[in-house]
């Protein structure tokens, strides 16, 4: 799919993929398309599955812009984002994400920013919060019980939507070109060292 988006001439691709993390990112085939293809902006949402070291393919690579989901209302991390550095295959092997840390740099720290996603800091937390989407499938009225397909929704999914979208107009108004101008902006704004500390 996103072979065909590039073919396409897609310049900002949103991925909701979330696979678990299988390899490094040299032998994932997600990260191999990213970084063929510098001059296209990949976004990718984190997961959703809460734990550090979570981070799903193809947020993992160094080069796709990893978004996390944090709650509009509580202004912390949506209690379902998945936290980094990075995924579950790199923190059983330390050794390894230190010699890649050397080589791609704090480009390996995950997420790279946050979004409104939904969702709020803490489980169960009333009222919920939840983002308006287009959707089909089963999920769609499980909020407000109308099949419009459009609906409420919450995720790291929802997040990724969002930055894309902020990328878009971002480069519509020349303010960047490519994922590492948008991650040079995010970095003015958020310390990721202190974030993982």
């Amino acid at each position: 799919a996103m072979e065909y988006a590039i073919a396409e001439g897609c310049k900002i691709i949103n991925m909701s993929s979330g696979s678990s993390q299988y390899d490094d990112v040299f032998h994932t085939a997600e990260h191999l398309v990213i970084q063929k293809n510098p001059d296209v902006i990949f976004v990718s949402s984190s997961g959703n599955r809460t734990d550090f070291n979570t981070i799903t393919n193809p947020s993992t690579s160094p080069a796709a812009i990893c978004v996390g989901s944090v709650s509009l209302l509580d202004r912390e991390l949506s209690h379902f984002s998945s936290k980094g550095p990075q995924g579950q295959w790199y923190a059983n092997r330390p050794e390894i994400m230190e010699k890649h840390m050397k080589m791609f740099g704090e480009d390996m720290i995950k997420p790279d920013c946050v979004a409104f996603g939904g969702g709020r800091a803490k489980k169960e937390t009333r009222p919920e919060e939840v983002i308006g989407s287009s959707m089909t499938g089963w999920f769609e009225g499980f909020y407000d019980g109308r099949f419009d397909n459009y609906g409420g929704a919450q995720g790291t999914s929802q997040a990724a939507a969002l930055v894309s979208g902020l990328a878009a107009l971002l480069v519509e108004g020349k303010v960047i070109s490519d994922a590492h101008d948008f991650k040079s902006i995010m970095r003015r704004t958020w310390n990721k060292e202190k974030s993982i500390e």
